[in-house]
C-alpha cells in the first residue's frame, strides 16, 4: 500500500489512515512518501508505515519490492504493466503561491520555484 502526504499538520490523519489500513489489510506493506515524509522522515517513522521514502530516493521502495530500478527508462514506464487499464502521472511539482510558512518555496523543488525565483 502506498500512501502519499501532504502538509505535515496533516500527520493525525495519516497515522488514522495507516490504522485503517491495517485493520482492513493486516498483512499488508505500508510504504509512507511525500512532502511530510521527505521534510519530516524521523517523525513519520513514528505514524506506523513500514517503510518511508524521502523525497525521490525510490531504492529502498525498489529494495522492499525486490526489483531493480530500471534503467534506461523515464518515468512512468507504462510498458512494464501488461494489462495497465489506468495510471496516475504527477504533471507538476510546486506551487505559484510563496506563503512564508509553507516548506515549499523553501524546498528548492518544482517548476514553479524555479520560475518564481
Amino acid at each position: 500500500m502506498l500512501i502519499q502526504t501532504v502538509m505535515t499538520y496533516w500527520y493525525p490523519g495519516v497515522r488514522e489512515v495507516i490504522e485503517d489500513v491495517r485493520h482492513f489489510s493486516p498483512k499488508a506493506t505500508i510504504v509512507l512518501g511525500g512532502v511530510y515524509a521527505t521534510i519530516c522522515p524521523e517523525h513519520a517513522a513514528t505514524v506506523g508505515a513500514d517503510l518511508v521514502i524521502k523525497g525521490d530516493h525510490f531504492t529502498p521502495l525498489y529494495e522492499e519490492l525486490g526489483i531493480k530500478k530500471p534503467e534506461g527508462y523515464q518515468l512512468p514506464v507504462w510498458d512494464l504493466y501488461p494489462k495497465l487499464k489506468t495510471g496516475v502521472i504527477k504533471l507538476t511539482r510546486g506551487c505559484p503561491f510563496r506563503c512564508s510558512y509553507c516548506y515549499v518555496p523553501q524546498s528548492g523543488s518544482g517548476l514553479f520555484n524555479a520560475a518564481a525565483g
